[in-house]
C-alpha cells in the first residue's frame, strides 16, 4: 500500500528542513546514547545477563524483584541518570511462552521520551499479586513472578532543559492556522538519529490546516522550528487483487442491522458506509454519531446480492464488508487478536486508501477508522481481501510501532505485506507475492524485489519501496533457498516468532536492527542457536544485508555449539549431565561452566567445582543439588570458551517431582484475616499458637503475609497453616515477620518452636 508517508515540501525554515533531513538519515542507525548504563557499566544485572545485544530483547537468568532487593534495585541497574524515569504503559500476553510482557515507558524530567522505554518478559505461576506496586501506575509484584528476558531501549546522556521557550498559545501563529484547528498538544523529548543523537525538546501538535487537513507536526520548544510534519490521514495506495480471474464478485449473505428506517451493514465488530464524499466521514468522525448511510437503505437479502439486485449500494462496499469480517474472525478465532470497533467507508470519490488518524496519534484495535477508495487509473478498487487485509494490519502493528521514523514506518509497511500474505493463504489457499497487480504501476514483487538491500536504503527512499525489503526477507523463510542455506519454516510457526519480536520490542521506534534482534531473540529462546529455524532467520537477515554478527549466517561451515541435556531435572534425584554439542571440534580444558541463581555455590560436580565454577571438562556432571525453600527452582548454566566465540547458555528447572515440598505460592501465601480491635490488645489461638497483634500495627480485618526466618536469617516454609507446617526436630526460636499488601514490614516477634 502507498503511505504518502509525506515529509512535506514546505517548511516554516530552511533550518527546520535540514533536521527533517537529519532525523532520517539512515534507516539503520544505532544511537550511541541507547542502553549506555547497561553497556558500559558494572552493575546489579551483570551476575545476570550474558551475551546480550546492545539494543534488542536479551535473555537473563531468571530472576525475582526479591532476589535483588527491591524494584528500586532493578531500575537503578538499568539506568544512572536521576532526571530518568519510567512508566508502566501495559502488559500482554505471550504468544509462545508462559507470562508476560510489560511494558515501561521513559522520561526525561517528568517529558515523554519518544521511542524511550524498556520491556520486561515474567513469568509466573500465580498471579496473585501479594506485594503492592513498584512504581506508581505499576501493575503489582508477585514474589513468585520471574524475569526472564529484557528489552530496553533507554535514551541516556539527555542533557536539554525541560522547560520550553515557546508558550503553547504561540503555536497556532507558528502554524498560521486559527487557535481552534488545534486539537491536541503534548511535550516531548526526542532523539533526531543523526551520528550525534542530538535531543530536542519538541511540541507535538495535532491540528488541522487551512484546507481541512489533519496533520502532526514537531515543533522545537525553544526555537519555534518546524523539525517536519506529518499527515494524521496516513495515504495508502496498496496491494489489491480482484477475487475471481473475470473481477466478478461472488454472492453472499452479509449481516444488516435496522435503526429505525435506516438498514446499514454491521455486525458486532464491523460497520461499514458507502459515501457520496469524504467529508460526510470526516463530519460522522467529529460528531461520533451513530455510523450509517447517508441517504441510502441496503436492503441486500439472501438470493438477491450482486450488482444487478443492489443497485442501493456499491459493489466495492459490500466487498468490503465481506471481506473485513472474514479478516476479523479469523484473526479473533486463530489470534486471538480482537478488532471491536472497525469502522470503514468506501468513498469512490478517493483515489487511495487511508488510516484515519484524526482522534490522536495512535489508532487502536478498539476505535479504529479506515477509508477505501478507487484508483483513478485503473478505476479499480481498493476493497478487495489482500487490501482489507494489509489496511486492518496497520490498525494492529500501530500497538507496536508506529509512523514517526523513516525506519519504523518502513517496518510497519513490510510487516503490513506480510500480514495480508499470511491472512490471504490461511483464509483463501494460496499465496501471492505480487502485491498491487492489477491496480498500480509498478507492483511489488517481493519474490523478486530490486529494493532487497536495507543498507542501500537513503531518506528518500519510499516507505513502501523500504518495506519490499522485510517482505522479500518473508518470502525467503517461507519458501526456502537452498543457495543461501536458508530452510523453509513453517508460515504459522514464523509468524508466531514475528508477533513475539513485535512484543518483546522494549520501542515504539524501532529500526532494522531491532527488529532482527527481536527475532533472533525469541527464536534463540524458542528453537536454539544451532536450530535449522534460528540459522535460517539469521541468513536471510543477511541477504536483505541487515548484519547480524551470527558468524554461521556467513560462513556456512562456521560452528555451532550447544549445551545439551535435560531442560527439568527432579530434585529427588540429586544429579544431572550437561555436554557440549559441537559440529568443530573444541578444546575442552579451556572452557569453564558457571552457574546462575540461587544456592549456585552449593552444587557438587563429578570434575569438582570452585564456588559456582567447574573448570574445564566437556561435560558438567552434577553429582548434588542444594536444597532449596520451595519449587519450582531456576538454574541457568553458562559455557565459556575462547574457540566458541560467545558464552552459550542452558536454563534448567529444578522440580519437586514428588510434592512433598513447599510451592513457591505456599512459602509466600498469606495468612488468613488478622482480627484486632483499634484500641486495646488481643491475643488469640491458631492452629494452637499465639499471635500476638498489637494496637496500632494492624487494623480490623487486615491481611498480612507471615515470613518466618530462623536466627541465622534463612527463611523458613510459611504457609497458611504457618507455625504447624514448620518442621523442627527441637526446641528453636524463629522470627515472626508480619508484612502489609503493599509490602511494608507490620512487626516482628520472636517465638519458640516446640
Amino acid at each position: 500500500m502507498k503511505i504518502k508517508f509525506v515529509l512535506l515540501a514546505c517548511f516554516i525554515s530552511i533550518g527546520s528542513a535540514n533536521l527533517a533531513q537529519v532525523d532520517r538519515e539512515n534507516l539503520n542507525n544505532d544511537c550511541i546514547y541507547v542502553n549506555m548504563t547497561l553497556n558500559n557499566s558494572k552493575n546489579l544485572l551483570d551476575s545476570f545477563r550474558f551475551d546480550k545485544f546492545s539494543r534488542g530483547p536479551f535473555s537473563v537468568h531468571p530472576f525475582t524483584i526479591d532476589n535483588i532487593g527491591s524494584w528500586n534495585n532493578f531500575i537503578s541497574s538499568i539506568k544512572t541518570d536521576p532526571n530518568i524515569s519510567f512508566e508502566y504503559v501495559d502488559s500482554e500476553e505471550s504468544r509462545m511462552f508462559e507470562g508476560s510482557y510489560h511494558r515501561y515507558q521513559q522520561y526525561y524530567k517528568g517529558v515523554l521520551v519518544e521511542g524511550g522505554g524498556f520491556k520486561v518478559f515474567t513469568n509466573t505461576t500465580n498471579i496473585q499479586a501479594i506485594q503492592g506496586p513498584p512504581c506508581p501506575g505499576c501493575p503489582p509484584i508477585h514474589p513468585c513472578d520471574l524475569i526472564e528476558m529484557i528489552s530496553p531501549h533507554i535514551y541516556e546522556n539527555i542533557n536539554i532543559s525541560a522547560n520550553p521557550s515557546v508558550n503553547q498559545n504561540e503555536l497556532y501563529y507558528i502554524l498560521d492556522v486559527p487557535p481552534l484547528s488545534i486539537n491536541k498538544i503534548t511535550k516531548q523529548v526526542v532523539n533526531l538519529g543523526d551520528n550525534s543523537c542530538t535531543y530536542r525538546l519538541i511540541w507535538s501538535v495535532n491540528y488541522n490546516d487551512n484546507r481541512g487537513e489533519p496533520l502532526n507536526a514537531k515543533i522545537d520548544a525553544n526555537s519555534g522550528d518546524i523539525i517536519y510534519q506529518t499527515p494524521l490521514k496516513l495515504y495508502k495506495n496498496a496491494p489489491i487483487k480482484i477475487n475471481a480471474s473475470n473481477g466478478s464478485i461472488s454472492c453472499a449473505v452479509l449481516n444488516d442491522m435496522n435503526i429505525g428506517n435506516t438498514t446499514f451493514l454491521k455486525n458486532n465488530k464491523i460497520k461499514v458506509v458507502d459515501l457520496d464524499v469524504e467529508d460526510r466521514f470526516v463530519t460522522w468522525l467529529d460528531n461520533d454519531v451513530p455510523f450509517s448511510p447517508i441517504d441510502r437503505a441496503w436492503n441486500c437479502i439472501v438470493g438477491s446480492c450482486g450488482p444487478g439486485n443492489c443497485l442501493d449500494a456499491s459493489v466495492p462496499a459490500f466487498e468490503l464488508f465481506y471481506n473485513a469480517d472474514l479478516i476479523v474472525q479469523y484473526l479473533s478465532e486463530h489470534f486471538n487478536i480482537n478488532l471491536t470497533n472497525v469502522n470503514l467507508a468506501f468513498n469512490k470519490q478517493t483515489d487511495n486508501a487511508y488510516l484515519n488518524l484524526e482522534g490522536g496519534t495512535v489508532a487502536n484495535l478498539n476505535s479504529s477508522f479506515l477509508v477505501f477508495g478507487i484508483d483513478n487509473i485503473t478505476n479499480q478498487p481498493y476493497t478487495n481481501f489482500e487490501f482489507v487485509a494489509h489496511e486492518l494490519a496497520h490498525v494492529i502493528l500501530m500497538d507496536y510501532l508506529n509512523f514517526s521514523t523513516i525506519s519504523s514506518a518502513s517496518l510497519h509497511e513490510g510487516l503490513a505485506d506480510i500480514f495480508s500474505i499470511f491472512l490471504q493463504h490461511k483464509a483463501l489457499g494460496y499465496y501471492n507475492w505480487v502485491m498491487g497487480e492489477g491496480v498500480i504501476s509498478p507492483v511489488r514483487n517481493l519474490a523478486n524485489t530490486p529494493f532487497n538491500c536495507v543498507s542501500s536504503f537513503t531518506n528518500s527512499t519510499e516507505m513502501h519501496d523500504a518495506g519490499q525489503a522485510l517482505g522479500h526477507w518473508y518470502f525467503l523463510l517461507v519458501t526456502g533457498s537452498p543457495v543461501n542455506n536458508i530452510s523453509s519454516i513453517n508460515q504459522d510457526i514464523l509468524f508466531d516468532v514475528i508477533l513475539e519480536s513485535l512484543k518483546s520490542l522494549g520501542t515504539q521506534t524501532p529500526n532494522w536492527n531491532d527488529l532482527m534482534r527481536a527475532t533472533l531473540a525469541i527464536a534463540e529462546k524458542k528453537f536454539g542457536t544451532c536450530s535449522s529455524n534460528y540459522q535460517s532467520i539469521a541468513r536471510a537477515w543477511e541477504k536483505i544485508c541487515v548484519p547480524t554478527g551470527v558468524p554461521s549466517a556467513v560462513n556456512y561451515n562456521a560452528p555451532c555449539t550447544s549445551i545439551e541435556g535435560p531442560n527439568i531435572v527432579c530434585e529427588e534425584s540429586d544429579k544431572f549431565d550437561l555436554c557440549i554439542a559441537s559440529n568443530a571440534g573444541i578444546n575442552f580444558d579451556n572452557g569453564d561452566w558457571i552457574i546462575l541463581g540461587p544456592n549456585s555455590t552449593s552444587f557438587t560436580s563429578l570434575r569438582g567445582m570452585a564456588g559456582n565454577t567447574q573448570y574445564g571438562g566437556g561435560c558438567l556432571v552434577i553429582t548434588d543439588i542444594p536444597k532449596f525453600p520451595f519449587y519450582p527452582q531456576t538454574i541457568t548454566v553458562l559455557y565459556r570458551n575462547n574457540q566458541i566465540g560467545k558464552t552459550i547458555s542452558k536454563t534448567i528447572r529444578i522440580i519437586d517431582c514428588n510434592r512433598d515440598d513447599p510451592t513457591c505460592s505456599d512459602y509466600y501465601g498469606f495468612s488468613i484475616p488478622v482480627k484486632s480491635p483499634p484500641d486495646s490488645e488481643e491475643l488469640f489461638i491458631k492452629n494452637e499458637h499465639i499471635l500476638e497483634v498489637e494496637s496500632g500495627h494492624l487494623k480490623p480485618d487486615d491481611e498480612v503475609k507471615i515470613i518466618i526466618f530462623d536466627l541465622m536469617g534463612n527463611k523458613i516454609n510459611n504457609a497458611d497453616d504457618h507455625l504447624t507446617d514448620v518442621k523442627t526436630d527441637y526446641p528453636q526460636i524463629l522470627i515472626l515477620t508480619y508484612w502489609n499488601k503493599k509490602g511494608k514490614l507490620v512487626r516482628s516477634r520472636k517465638v519458640i518452636k516446640f
